[in-house]
């Protein structure tokens, strides 16, 4: 899932991600954090908990500046990703990548419309 900062979905033809917007998406399997919930309980709200690996994210090749990444408040396991679509980021259905350490993610695609 992808969502504008309003909560709306990024959807192809209806609703896609500008240039130099600020997306949220919704991710597992980022490993440890560095406050991290017990097994099955819920992340914090109060202390936020951050993977002890940063992430790297490309937008069709272009760099994707991380806003935020952490486990998601409230939720187990669930981790929240804010990041800005490249203002160089060209429309059409581009292939979005996430590196962290040396593994490298499948592509997903995220549609970009100026």
């Amino acid at each position: 899932i992808a969502q504008h900062l309003d909560g709306s979905l990024v959807l192809d033809s209806k609703s896609p991600a500008k240039p130099g917007e600020i997306v949220i998406f919704y991710m597992s399997g980022l490993g440890v954090t560095d406050n991290e919930p017990g097994t099955g309980q819920a992340s914090p709200g109060d202390i936020l908990a951050h993977p002890t690996v940063p992430l790297k994210l490309t937008l069709n090749g272009l760099d994707a500046p991380v806003q935020f990444v952490g486990l998601t408040p409230g939720l187990v396991g669930l981790f929240q990703v804010n990041f800005k679509v490249p203002d160089a980021a060209p429309d059409g259905n581009l292939d979005l990548l996430i590196e962290q350490g040396d593994i490298l993610s499948n592509k997903t695609i995220l549609p970009v419309k100026k």
